[in-house]
C-alpha cells in the first residue's frame, strides 16, 4: 500500500484552506493555489494513499528497531476526495468566475 506522511497531508491540507480563506480579503490568485492544492489532495486520496504517522522505536521489546505505523485516514476514504474535488472546483470557479468579471 502506498502511504503518505501525515504530517505533510496536513501541511497542504492547512495552506488550501487558510488561502482560501485569505482570498476573499487578498486577490484571486490564493483562489488558484488553493483550487491546486485540493486537486492535489484528491489525487492522493484517489491513489488510495494511506496517510500515516510513522514512529521509529529502539530498545525496549524492539530489537534493535521496530516502525509503529498509526493511520489518519485509510485507503478506502473516496468520499474524502470527492470532497477535496468538490472545494477545487469551487475554488477554481470563483477564480475564473472574478478573473472574467474584471
Amino acid at each position: 500500500m502506498p502511504q503518505a506522511e501525515a504530517g505533510m497531508f496536513l501541511i497542504m491540507l492547512g495552506i488550501a484552506l487558510v488561502t482560501l480563506l485569505m482570498s476573499f480579503k487578498l486577490g484571486t490568485m490564493l483562489k488558484a493555489v488553493s483550487a491546486i492544492l485540493f486537486f492535489v489532495l484528491s489525487i492522493m486520496m484517489f491513489a488510495n494513499y494511506d496517510i500515516v504517522y510513522t514512529n521509529v522505536v529502539t530498545g525496549g521489546a524492539c530489537s534493535p528497531t521496530c516502525t509503529e505505523t498509526k493511520y489518519l485516514i485509510n485507503e478506502n476514504q473516496s468520499w474524502l476526495a470527492w470532497v477535496f474535488v468538490i472545494l477545487g472546483i469551487f475554488s477554481a470557479l470563483m477564480f475564473a468566475l472574478e478573473l472574467m468579471s474584471g
